[in-house]
């Protein structure tokens, strides 16, 4: 088993390079381990704890799901070992990564850290980061010259930005901070003030409590990339011009504090996007209105009647996971009421393990078999 990841990041900004010390710790006897990481990043050298080198094969083109540039490293693990350390350096992609003169922005997209295949990388990682200290590193805390980042989520997410706006908002709850690069601060401002609004609507809608411990931070880099959310943190790309659009936007994101949890790299993960769309649909429908939703969802079926089924025949994310689920629930509200609907994300948001067939058995449970049944059959239409 895998104890902890700690990470020596040293930024070259003139080369847009990084040059990465992996240090991963083993709590049991590993064997065989394998690893995605980005195929820009040469491999200098592997070394277990007494400094021997360690056999270890790459295979090229082993991209993984989200990660479109990357190779697979395979390693003989001598018994006994407690660490290895992985040595790397050169340039990184993907989604969402960049490195410019203002932004750095490294995650799970670009595989610039060891992303295991059969071991669970929610592990505690440890990243001193250096030769950035005039950035500012988004959840991280200086220390001297030096950033130091912490996370037990899945994602290493370095994000550094310089010479950026910044707001910070005490008197919220959480407390917020915002920062943006080419946007006007009234702007910034009406983003926080729906923040705010669509937090306290889901918590009220859901019955629970709003689930964001410490502070919250909200990155608005220049990108047309679309958002993604991790624990206490919210990326955006280029928000939209028209205000419901942004709200449509954030609150999907923030639906993600909530829906979460299924297996983001198989079809499961129809779970997560469904019930994140089908809130932000909720809080559109309360904010703007029936008429603002019924146009959302007559774009969302044209896209969901040329999408493939959800549940896919080989298990993997199908395309179209945001669409065709969202209107799948979209039916099942016209039929059994959108109190059921309701109903459905709050078993989804509290089952602990989250899987189609464990909310099935809730469904069936509490809610009816009628609506069990109803959903389960519309998994494989196409």
């Amino acid at each position: 088993m895998l104890s902890d990841l700690k990470i020596m990041l040293d930024v070259n900004n003139e080369k847009k390079e990084i040059q990465v010390e992996s240090e991963i710790n083993f709590s049991d006897n590993v064997y065989n381990l394998k690893l995605i990481l980005n195929e820009g990043l040469i491999l200098n050298k592997i070394t277990d704890w007494n400094g021997n080198e360690v056999i270890y094969n790459e295979e090229l083109n082993a991209n993984a799901l989200f990660i479109q540039s990357g190779k697979r490293v395979t390693l003989k693990i001598p018994e006994g070992t407690k660490s290895i350390t992985m040595i790397y350096s050169g340039n990184i992609s993907g989604w969402h990564n960049t490195i410019t003169d203002n932004y750095i922005a490294l995650n799970f997209y670009s595989a610039w850290y060891p992303i295991f295949e059969d071991y669970d990388m929610e592990i505690a990682k440890k990243v001193t980061v250096k030769n950035i200290s005039d950035f500012t590193v988004v959840k991280g805390r200086k220390n001297k010259e030096d950033w130091e980042y912490e996370s037990n989520d899945f994602d290493c997410n370095i994000l550094a930005v310089k010479d950026w706006n910044s707001i910070s908002l005490e008197n919220f709850s959480p407390k917020l901070n915002i920062y943006f690069n080419n946007r006007q601060i009234e702007e910034v401002k009406e983003l926080s003030k729906s923040f705010s609004n669509i937090i306290s609507y889901f918590t009220g809608l859901l019955d629970v409590e709003s689930n964001i411990n410490g502070t919250f931070d909200i990155v608005i880099p220049s990108s047309d990339e679309g958002g993604y959310c991790r624990e206490g943190l919210i990326v955006l790309g280029d928000l939209p011009s028209d205000r419901i659009d942004v709200d449509d936007f954030l609150a999907h994101e923030c639906g993600h504090i909530w829906s979460t949890g299924a297996d983001v790299n198989s079809w499961e993960d129809w779970l997560n996007e469904t019930f994140a769309e089908v809130l932000s649909l909720s809080f559109i429908k309360k904010k703007y209105g029936v008429e603002a939703y019924k146009k959302r969802i007559n774009d969302i079926r044209e896209i969901a009647k040329k999408s493939p089924q959800i549940k896919s025949e080989n298990g993997e994310r199908p395309d179209g996971v945001h669409f065709k689920g969202t209107y799948l629930m979209h039916r099942l509200s016209e039929i059994f009421g959108e109190d059921t609907l309701i109903e459905i994300v709050k078993l989804f948001v509290r089952l602990q393990n989250k899987t189609t067939e464990n909310l099935l058995r809730e469904i069936k449970l509490k809610v009816g078999t009628k609506v069990s049944k109803f959903i389960e059959e519309k998994l494989t239409e196409r």
